[in-house]
This record gives C-alpha cells, structure tokens and sequence, in this order.
C-alpha cells in the first residue's frame, strides 16, 4: 500500500520599453537552477509543480499528519508515485478519481478566490470546510488586533439546522499570518497592548474603581462575541464550559469521511469565472543587492496584452484619445511555510501594438541563499481576467550579472516600484535603473536597461565627469560617488 493512501500506516505607475515578442517567450522561460529537480530532503517549494500544489495548496490536508510527513520524506519519484495513486485510487468506496479532483479543483477555487497563500489558516478552512454559514470580520482597531469569527453548522445540525460551532482566527502583527486562536495562546493575544493594559487595571481592581464598563465593550461592539467563543471575559476572567483547543483544532483536521467531503465540496458555489488572463511561467533573476539582502527580480509576459480592454488614462474624459491598460499585481512571497512579504504593484500603461506582448517586471528585496515560493495574481482591473501564478526557487549567495537576459525587439516591458519613476521609453531607449535608496555613497552599481540594435556603447558619468563605458550587455558597472552626502 503506497504511504498516500488514507489508511496507511504512517507514512505605481511606470515605465515602459520595447523587447521582442519572440525573445520575450525565451527569456522568461524558468530558470534551470528553480526548476531543477529536487533530491531528497529538499523543501516542497523546489518540488516539481504538481507534487508542490498537491502537498502546499490542499490535497495533502486530506491526509493525516503521519502521512504528509511519510509523503515529505520520500525521493522525488516515490513522491510522485504516492501523490498520482492518492488521485487515481482513492480508497473509499463510491469516490471516482473524477469526483476526487473536480472537488479539489472546486475547493482550492474557493480557497484562491479569497486568499493568495494557504499559509494563512483561513485558506485552509475554505479548503477543508468551505465557505462559513457566518464570517463576522471584527474591525476594531482601539481593541483588537485584526480578528474573525467564523461560524459552521453544529455537528448533528441536521436535527438543530440553526446550531452553530464557532471559531476565531486573528493575526497576531504586521506580517504574520492568520491562526486560529487557542487556549494557551490567551485572551491578551488578541488585544491591543494599550487595551492589554487597561483591562490589567481593571481586573486588578475588579473594577470597583471605574465608573463606566469595561473599557473593550466600550470601544467595540463585538467584544461579548469575542468573550463567547474564547471563553473568557476581558484578560483571564473564564466563563463555564469554555471551549478547549481541541474544539477549534477540528476545524482543520482531515475529514474522517472522504466521500462525504467529496460530496460536500462537489456542491461548492464558485463565482461565474472569467476566461483566465493567458501569461508566461514567472521567471526569477537577481541582479544586485539592496543593502544586506538581494534583488529578486520578478518577470512575466501577458502576450494578448494588446487585446485588452482600455480607459481613459488618469480618469480624464472618456472619449479621450490618451487611453491606458491597467493591470495589477498582487503576491506573496513564502520562506518556511509562512508569508515572507506581502506586495502590489500597479501597472497602466499605453497599448501596446498588434501582437505586441507587455513584460510585467517587479523586484523585491530577498535574503541570500534561501528558499522561496512565490504566488501572485495578475489582474486586469477593466475585464476582471486574472491568472494566478506560483514559482518556486532559491536565492543565491551573490548577485549575477550574467544571468541578466539580453533584450530582444518588439515586446513592451512595464517596469514597477522604483523603476516606476522613470520616463516611458519606446524601441531603441534606454532607462537607468534608479538605486532603491534615496541616498548613496561610496561605490555604487548602475545598471542601464537598453532596447533595440542601434545603441551599442553605454558611457556613465557622475555630475558630468565621464567615469566609465560598458561596451557590451548587460550595460552594468561599478560606480565611485561621494563618500559624504552634500546638501
């Protein structure tokens, strides 16, 4: 019996520039170190894509934990072996392999549709459970930290259709991902740390001492919600029969009957989608650094670009002859199972020409020598298309030049974030990539972006005094600035 198996023992604005549409599909085909096979022992974000999603992005949660870390230990090709039998055999009776994947594919759009990562629990949820009978969003600022309570049909809901079974996730700080709140995490997890402290006042007074109510009921009209899930009034004040982690942590186990969960996600309600933004595989390059961390810079073509639908360019009048396409994209970046960096970057842009690709470029800071996954969708804010795209890879030690590709003709390249702040430029240009600091001294390397054949020779120069010329691609050098700022 092959370890998969269930019952088996354990196992901004921006600028633009013109490549070639051909050269484009060439360039942005994946790195050969991100798409090397793995060997054993390696992180799932450098797996083969299909074993990759089947372990982070769903199936796996349908096993036991024994059995994903049986899965996770296996070579590459076993791993395949078990990851196609668990779809191809289930074990429970009645369940086709048919069945099986049109649920996962159901469930995992459910789960895509509201949030990029499965490293935020309540992605798992939609996957496990589907959408809640009840999702309140609990905005209050003063009080809480950003926290949800989610509600399920009761078990035996059948009898008690209205019987509810209620949890709450939170997000403990900026940059961390949703959990489910237990127990041991305590109730002061979930509060501001001014808040924290004035019920500190209050329950050390037993609050004898202050007139008005308890200050979290004051400030938030939720608050005795939040006290019913948790079981516990204010900080530490437990109410009877308060729930155990147990009862939240079920929420996120495997099912203990697969063709019921087959059945019940079959019947998973998906907005009416969009033909899919059609978009290269993401390629990965790092051309520099960024103080202590390098540049990851991030590329993907939209090859029908030129087919998308336009608008007026900076809200003026529509019929206005200045139109624009705008497509946005939205990502994280992963590291150790976790949300690593979150981003948006917003693209409007001139149309491009008849068959004209546009090169969607972003770049984000990374640490070396380090795994990554990245997922991000890309948007066309008019038609509402979008393709959601995931690349995972490993940051080198050192920045490679190198391994800049040379641009080709014909392809209009929208550049992001600090690069946004340059010019548009058209076929045979060039843009100076800016520094991502606003100050540098000392040593400093420029790199110039050049499009088309006619400009064959690069010169630098600092405050008019020529220091040196790049002779060949990539148009990169070393440049010595001043070593104190001048005001």
């Amino acid at each position: 019996m092959t370890p998969a198996r269930r019952n088996a023992a354990p196992r901004g604005a921006l600028t633009l520039l013109l490549f070639g549409a051909v050269g484009a599909w060439g360039l942005l085909a994946p790195a050969a170190a991100a798409r090397a096979a793995a060997p054993p022992g390696d992180p799932p974000e450098l797996w083969p894509p299909e074993q990759r999603e089947f372990y982070l992005d769903g199936p796996a949660w349908l096993m036991s934990e024994a059995e994903r870390e049986a899965l996770a230990a296996m070579g590459e090709a076993e791993r395949g072996a078990a990851v196609e039998a668990f779809l191809a055999e289930p074990e429970h009776p009645g369940i086709s392999a048919a069945e099986l994947g049109e649920a996962i594919r159901l469930r995992r759009g459910l789960m895509r549709s509201e949030f990029l990562s499965p490293a935020d629990v309540r992605a798992r949820l939609l996957f496990l459970r589907g959408a809640p009978a009840e999702r309140l969003i609990v905005d209050c600022a003063q009080a809480f930290q950003p926290l949800e309570v989610w509600s399920y049909p009761a078990p035996g809901a059948e009898e008690n259709p209205e019987a509810r079974s209620e949890l709450l996730v939170y997000r403990p700080g900026p940059g961390r991902p949703w959990k489910i709140w237990l127990p041991f995490d305590s109730k002061r997890a979930l509060y501001m740390p001014q808040m924290e402290y004035f019920l500190e006042q209050w329950e050390e007074n037993d609050g004898r001492a202050w007139s008005a109510e308890r200050f979290d009921l004051q400030a938030c009209p939720e608050t005795r919600r939040v006290d019913r899930v948790t079981g516990v009034r204010a900080l530490t004040r437990y109410l009877p029969n308060r729930p155990r982690a147990e009862d939240f942590l079920r929420f996120v186990e495997p099912p203990e009957d697969l063709a019921r969960w087959v059945k019940e996600a079959a019947a998973t309600p998906l907005a009416e989608s969009l033909p899919a933004l059609e978009t290269s595989v993401p390629e990965v390059l790092f051309p520099g650094r960024t103080g202590q961390r390098l540049v990851a810079r991030f590329q993907v073509a939209v090859p029908d670009a030129w087919e998308l639908p336009t608008a007026p360019a900076d809200g003026g009048d529509p019929e206005a002859e200045k139109r624009e396409i705008r497509l946005v994209v939205e990502g994280v970046i992963e590291a150790g199972r976790g949300v690593f960096e979150e981003f948006r970057v917003r693209f409007a842009l001139p149309p491009p020409p008849r068959d004209t690709p546009v090169v969607l470029v972003f770049e984000e800071p990374l640490r070396a020598e380090q795994d990554y996954l990245v997922r991000f969708r890309v948007r066309d804010e008019i038609s509402g298309r979008s393709a959601y795209l995931v690349q995972g890879f490993r940051a080198p030690a050192l920045p490679s030049a190198a391994a800049l590709p040379e641009p080709a003709e014909d392809a209009m390249v929208a550049l992001g974030d600090a690069i946004a702040r340059q010019p548009v430029a058209g076929q045979d240009s060039l843009l100076l990539v800016p520094p991502a600091a606003d100050i540098v001294l000392s040593y400093w390397r420029a790199e110039a972006i050049v499009t088309g054949e006619r400009i064959a020779r690069v010169t630098f120069s600092v405050d008019g005094e020529l220091q040196l010329t790049a002779n060949r691609r990539p148009y990169s050098v070393e440049l010595r600035l001043a070593r104190y700022p001048k005001e």
